[in-house]
């Protein structure tokens, strides 16, 4: 079972992620991963000076980037969001910044969850994993960012 808290303070209006869109992402992930242990996830948009401070400091990437994952021990992590990079990313994907913001959750708690892509084989587990959880929440998981709009697939 997952636990979750959320800040949106910077969102606006209809910015704002509903909490029933996140529950239902948070146990779809927790089924699937089979988390029978409670563990909390804090989830927080911050400013894209934030993201890139954030990203400098931990990862040692000098530029504002989509989500960050944080694992804070064995039952706890925080995930941090920049909604400007989401919305410039479901732009070039021409889908909504909420169905982006899923997709970014998704993989955001799968690194929580010990998932990650730097070597080959994780990546080959983690992308299919991710894959399946994205077909279920109705997201085309074989979208990239890299091809010109007007060849990309529209679901």
């Amino acid at each position: 079972m997952i636990t979750f808290e959320l800040n949106q303070v910077i969102l606006r209006g209809g910015q704002r992620i509903s909490l029933d869109l996140i529950d239902g992402v948070v146990r779809l992930v927790a089924k699937t991963v089979k988390k029978t242990k409670t563990y909390h996830v804090s989830i927080a948009f911050v400013s894209d000076a934030q993201m890139r401070r954030a990203n400098k400091e931990y990862r040692g990437n000098d530029k504002v980037t989509d989500v960050l994952s944080f694992s804070l021990g064995p039952d706890s992590g925080e995930l941090l969001f920049s909604y400007t990079q989401a919305k410039k990313q479901a732009k070039a994907m021409n889908h909504p910044v909420k169905q982006e913001f899923c997709f970014l959750l998704v993989h955001g708690l799968l690194h929580l969850f010990g998932y990650d892509h730097e070597r080959r084989n994780d990546a080959k587990k983690m992308f299919s994993l991710q894959s399946d959880l994205l077909i279920k929440l109705r997201i085309n998981p074989t979208m990239t960012y890299d091809k010109p709009l007007s060849t990309q697939k529209k679901f």
